[in-house]
């Protein structure tokens, strides 16, 4: 009974599915062209990037 329950435990997939895949791209190229080029302003003035959390709102 025991080794059954590990061998189960073993069975776990930690790959991801072709969704997660084009979520992590999705958020790369947000990160990239949209976060990045800002993140100094925002770090240097401690302004909130209200339009960067808006379109990440809109990204989901």
């Amino acid at each position: 009974m025991i080794r059954q329950i590990q061998e189960r435990h073993l069975m776990v997939s930690f790959s991801l599915s072709d969704e997660q895949r084009m979520l992590v791209d999705m958020t790369r190229e947000f990160v990239a062209n949209e976060v990045i080029p800002v993140a100094e302003h925002h770090d240097r003035t401690g302004e909130y990037p209200i339009a960067v959390a808006a379109q990440a709102f809109e990204l989901g």
